[in-house]
């Protein structure tokens, strides 16, 4: 009986044989694992500038596109922060001639359906549509493709792998309308009045800032910011051994504020007038030189007007303090 061998060539061969189908069937899995169509927004972050009537074109770009003869895409944002203001045909479907259908509402979405009515599918890469928005409020909305596919030709449906998108609409604060703040701070138990630091937080709703400035030694107006944008702000104090407020302020145009007479004994700055400050007080008493706490006059010495301040305001609080200040009182 004749025995079947295989020779060390044909082995060999077989073996090259058997890797480069292998090879061919990774690449083809592969291949069309790259295939997969997908429709990105870009750029996928952008900015609106409200007070300057800015807007923004977005693009859906597609990639791997194979016989489309019509394709359908919405879109979800937030209407609040953009508007939706019109479309264009990117390059890829520029020979499309056929508007399926359209909706524009209700605000937050938009609808398109396109194709070709005469004339063969298209396939590649390119800019299925061009969106445009304007800015309406602060804020960042997104972009999102909620539903976006394309038929062939036979009627077969192809779903695209998407990648949504965001903007935000900001403000530009030169354009913004601004006021001057001023008023004058007094400083309990000092004749001068210099060297409080005052503070306007970043406003509520534009929230640009803070604003710094300190008190001067003048009559009358001793403090004053400029070229404040106008919105709604916390006023903040920083003078060691007072109580120092948190008050709200509103900038509609040029305001001078009532005087802010600020009341001293809160050492440790815990917002309270209490035995701990006193306690501060009598441990530092006596002692000499600028930038102590407990040297509440600052006078350069922990003395007894200091105690006496203190004792005058036991029991105090910062918000009881300055609560009827924007009355006057």
């Amino acid at each position: 009986m004749r025995r079947s061998t295989f020779s060390v060539p044909s082995l060999s061969l077989l073996i090259l044989f058997l890797g480069l189908v292998l090879v061919a069937f990774s690449h083809g899995r592969a291949v069309r694992a790259q295939q997969t169509p997908t429709l990105v927004v870009s750029p996928a972050q952008g900015t609106i500038i409200i007070n300057n009537s800015n807007t923004i074109t977005l693009e859906l770009v597609a990639a791997n596109v194979v016989n489309m003869q019509s394709f359908e895409v919405t879109l979800a944002y937030d209407p609040s922060v953009i508007k939706f203001e019109s479309w264009a045909l990117g390059e890829l479907v520029s020979v499309f001639n056929w508007k399926l259908a359209e909706q524009t509402s209700p605000p937050g979405h938009f609808y398109l359906a396109y194709g070709r009515f005469a004339g063969g599918p298209v396939s590649g890469d390119g800019v299925l549509l061009e969106v445009t928005f304007s800015g309406v409020g602060k804020g960042t909305s997104p972009v999102a493709i909620a539903l976006a596919r394309y038929s062939a030709p036979t009627g077969e449906k192809t779903v695209f792998v998407c990648q949504d998108g965001s903007v935000s609409a900001v403000y530009d604060p030169t354009l913004l309308p601004k006021s001057t703040l001023s008023g004058r701070v007094l400083l309990q138990g000092r004749a001068n009045p210099s060297g409080a630091s005052v503070f306007l937080s970043p406003g509520a709703f534009f929230e640009i800032g803070p604003y710094v400035a300190l008190s001067q030694n003048l009559p009358g107006i001793n403090l004053r910011f400029d070229q404040v944008v106008n919105d709604t702000y916390t006023l903040n104090t920083g003078l060691d051994g007072y109580l120092n407020p948190a008050l709200q302020v509103t900038l509609t145009a040029d305001l001078t504020l009532p005087p802010l007479h600020l009341l001293g004994g809160d050492v440790n700055g815990d917002d309270r007038v209490d035995t701990t400050d006193l306690d501060a007080i009598r441990a530092a008493f006596g002692s000499p030189g600028a930038g102590i706490a407990a040297d509440i006059n600052g006078d350069g010495v922990v003395n007894l007007q200091d105690l006496a301040l203190a004792a005058g305001n036991f029991g105090l609080t910062t918000d009881e303090a300055y609560a009827q200040w924007m009355n006057g009182e």
